[in-house]
């Protein structure tokens, strides 16, 4: 708390000094953050504002408070007066994260995801913003929809997915077994429907199988997360796809990353998709979210998992044919 209020008190002597705030709510975002500092703007205007430490030292080069208590972090925002604020935390208005009452600020939406703006997000997400970034065509349909919908005039910003550029391919050595990375969505039936099967037919004598759940399926679910680590290594922390021959998830935007690393197909498994917005069936694009699966997945149903040693063995011996498939998708989409 005392460290929160010497924070608080930096920022309402300081916060005229400088032009920008790059908002980090938790470490998941950092790597989609970080590299927009440091190709665009110096450290003496930019100022960081995070709720945690930093794992990447290099941030502290710039300007950085942080604060973990809710009410100053409201308490900021709500006096907010610097020209841009950048964060990768939608929702703007609907927790501690507020639009400030001079109305002097900018709020910029980084993206953190590839997926769509109109299925994993609720339907009143980005109406705060002033400019969301958008990383492919699907995401830029998508908000000319919301815009439509909500009747607003959110300004759209046509970019490079920084975060893909910022990934170091892996070397194979030679003799390795087929690495395969599992990594499900939350909120999905993945862990009701399939990963009991996936248990019980994954032969891990044949491959190097590690498992990645999603955070917050570990902060709700402590059974469920100790299931998971007797029977498969965690992997946690910052994620190289090109390490990975194989990936297996549901409806997470990790196999369009994999996708893109390795030029590789993942194995999807078939379940019900999320949907957080109630206006999902007014939008008449088609979502990246159901339109990639079809080029960057080998899709597969549940009554079909007893079958995954087989599918790993397709996709694996497919990977020449299907890296220009995926390679083109990209370049046909992608900004």
């Amino acid at each position: 708390m005392f460290n929160d209020l010497k924070s608080i008190l930096f920022f309402f002597r300081n916060q005229k000094k400088f032009k920008r705030i790059f908002f980090f709510e938790n470490y998941f975002i950092e790597d989609h953050l970080s590299p927009y500092i440091y190709k665009c703007f110096d450290d003496n205007k930019t100022l960081l504002l995070t709720t945690y430490d930093f794992k990447n030292k290099e941030l502290y080069k710039f300007n950085v408070i942080k604060i973990r208590n809710n009410f100053f972090l409201n308490f900021l925002f709500q006096f907010l007066q610097i020209k841009y604020c950048y964060s990768s935390t939608p929702e703007l208005g609907r927790s501690y994260y507020v639009k400030s009452a001079f109305k002097i600020t900018k709020y910029i939406f980084i993206q953190h995801s590839p997926m769509g703006l109109n299925g994993i997000y609720k339907k009143e997400a980005f109406n705060n913003f002033d400019v969301v970034q958008v990383i492919n065509t699907f995401q830029k349909d998508d908000l000319i929809e919301i815009n439509i919908l909500n009747k607003k005039n959110i300004k759209i910003w046509k970019s490079n997915y920084l975060f893909f550029h910022n990934k170091k391919n892996s070397i194979k050595k030679k003799n390795e077994k087929i690495k395969v990375l599992v990594a499900p969505s939350h909120g999905t039936l993945f862990y009701q429907l399939a990963i009991d099967l996936l248990i019980k037919n994954l032969d891990q004598n044949l491959y190097q199988v590690e498992f990645r759940p999603h955070l917050m399926t570990i902060q709700k679910n402590k059974f469920l997360f100790k299931k998971i680590k007797d029977n498969f290594i965690i992997n946690s922390g910052k994620i190289n796809f090109s390490e990975f021959d194989i990936l297996i998830s549901d409806w997470s935007g990790a196999y369009i990353e994999f996708a893109y690393q390795r030029k590789q197909k993942a194995i999807l498994i078939d379940l019900p998709q999320k949907i957080l917005n109630d206006n999902f069936k007014q939008f008449s694009n088609k979502s990246i979210d159901i339109e990639a699966r079809k080029i960057l997945g080998k899709i597969i149903k549940i009554d079909e998992i007893h079958k995954i040693n087989y599918f790993i063995n397709e996709v694996n011996k497919e990977k020449v044919i299907n890296e220009k498939i995926v390679s083109n998708f990209f370049k046909e989409h992608f900004f």
